[in-house]
C-alpha cells in the first residue's frame, strides 16, 4: 500500500510552490485510494452476483431450472388459463377470483389515445404528409432561407407525432376529434387487462 502523505492541514492554504506540490502529492494519493476502494467494491459486488446466480435455480423432476424461467412458465400458463376460464369462476358482481395462494382477475385500464384498428404511426404520418405537403413544404422554406446551402447539408427534417399535442387537441373540441379520427387516431376506452397476483410470502430468514 502506498504510504499516505502528510496532509497540509484541515483548512487548505496554498501560498507557496512547496505547498502546491504537497497538495498535488495528497491529491495523487487520494485519487489512488479512491480507485482502490472502487475496485474493491466492484469485486465484492461481482462476488455477490456470482453467488446469487449460482443459487438462482430450482430442481424440478431431477432437472435444474432457473428461477426466472420457472416464474415465466408459471405466469404464462396461469395467465392463459385465466383469460380462457376466469369468467366461469368469478363470484357474481366481481372481477377477482380469490384463491388460497393469490388472486386472478381483470381490471380496467385508463382511456388512452392511440391508433385506430389497422392504423400505425407510419400510416398516420403518411396521411399527414399527404394532406399538409410536409416535409417538402418546410424543406422548401428552409432552403429559401439558407440560400445557396442546401438543407441536406446542414440539417434533417423528421416528422413525428406529438402525443401531448394530440391529447390536448382531442380534449378541446368535437371538430378536432373528428380531424384526428380522419387521420387514424382514436380514443381507446373500456380497456381491461388480466392479472395474476400471487400472495407475498413472509421472509423469515436469509436464503442459505
Amino acid at each position: 500500500m502506498i504510504q499516505r502523505p502528510e496532509a497540509i492541514g484541515l483548512v487548505v492554504t496554498v501560498d507557496s510552490v512547496e505547498r502546491a506540490d504537497a497538495a498535488l502529492h495528497e491529491l495523487a494519493w487520494l485519487e489512488q485510494r479512491t480507485s482502490v476502494l472502487a475496485a474493491n467494491t466492484q469485486s465484492a459486488i461481482d462476488r455477490l452476483i456470482t453467488d446469487a446466480q449460482a443459487k438462482a435455480f430450482v430442481e424440478i423432476d431431477g432437472e435444474k431450472v432457473s428461477l426466472a424461467d420457472r416464474q415465466k412458465a408459471l405466469l404464462d400458463a396461469v395467465t392463459a388459463w385465466t383469460k380462457a376460464n376466469l369468467t366461469d369462476h368469478l363470484p357474481e358482481g366481481s372481477k377477482t377470483l380469490t384463491l388460497a395462494h393469490g388472486e386472478l382477475g381483470k381490471q380496467g385500464l385508463p382511456d388512452v389515445l392511440g391508433f385506430a384498428e389497422g392504423e400505425t404511426e407510419k400510416t398516420v404520418l403518411a396521411k399527414i404528409q399527404k394532406r399538409a405537403g410536409w416535409p417538402k413544404l418546410l424543406a422548401s422554406l428552409v432552403a429559401t432561407a439558407l440560400g445557396a446551402v442546401t438543407l441536406g447539408c446542414v440539417a434533417r427534417i423528421k416528422l413525428e407525432l406529438d402525443k401531448v399535442g394530440s391529447k390536448k387537441a382531442w380534449a378541446e373540441s368535437p371538430a378536432k376529434r373528428k380531424s384526428l379520427r380522419s387521420l387514424g387516431i382514436e380514443l381507446k376506452t373500456d380497456r381491461e387487462e388480466y392479472f395474476v397476483r400471487p400472495n407475498q410470502l413472509e421472509v423469515s430468514a436469509p436464503v442459505a
